[in-house]
């Protein structure tokens, strides 16, 4: 197997809006494990819908308000979603269903950022004290609070400005929009949904106009491998 290139680390930016599908009928298909989602008419891939988008589903009566997937498989009457999680990151079990008069299906354009130098995935936990007079001297723990980082750099290319702009939105209005990170050349990805923490640009007189930026997340963040 060669070494992975650094440079197919990449971060793309939600903008915190969905695009509907609409005049269709939904049902949802489980089968090992995987999940499709299936429509009784029209073409999936006229709707600008590609492996590793974000879907969002709702309205169905048994599995719950609504839930997210990454597609994984797409064709003109399904689409395959795994890393399932709801609206606040937590693992969701889907079961067969069909579809429902108020079931609506929308996804989610993520937009690269451009620019992009350095772009890294952090991940961090506090650890729990848990050791006493019976751990034989020893210190004992057990995991706490976990959490993710998204740190990136690069140099702001003001004629495609768009992932960095909606970023810059979510930082002065404090909203959270979904990212993802997809890691290497094959797709593999984490997703999820994060909070800008900091958001710095500027330059020198003989440098390029550079950014940074962290994002930490503020659901659980979902790793999809991609097939």
């Amino acid at each position: 197997m060669a070494v992975e290139h650094g440079q197919n680390c990449l971060l793309y930016v939600g903008a915190g809006t969905y695009t509907a599908i609409t005049g269709t009928i939904y049902s949802v298909n489980e089968t090992a494990g995987v999940y499709t989602i299936e429509r009784t008419s029209g073409d999936f891939t006229a709707a600008a819908i590609a492996v590793g988008q974000l879907v969002h589903a709702a309205g169905f009566v048994t599995n719950g308000a609504s839930f997210h997937g990454a597609v994984s498989a797409i064709a003109a009457l399904a689409v395959t979603i795994k890393a399932v999680t709801d609206d606040d990151g937590n693992d969701v079990t889907l079961v067969d269903e069909a579809a429902g008069p108020s079931v609506t299906l929308n996804f989610e354009t993520l937009t690269k950022l451009k620019g992009q130098r350095d772009t890294r995935a952090a991940g961090a936990g506090n650890s729990i004290d848990t050791s006493s007079k019976d751990t034989g001297g020893f210190g004992a723990s057990i995991a706490g609070t976990r959490r993710q980082t998204i740190t990136v750099s690069g140099v702001v290319n003001w004629r495609d400005t768009t992932g960095w702009e909606k970023l810059r939105v979510h930082w002065v209005d404090g909203t959270r929009p979904y990212c993802k990170l997809v890691l290497n050349a094959a797709g593999d990805l984490w997703y999820g949904k994060y909070a800008v923490t900091q958001f710095d640009g500027g330059g020198s007189n003989e440098s390029p106009t550079e950014y940074s930026l962290t994002l930490e997340n503020s659901i659980k963040p979902k790793y999809l491998q991609a097939a």
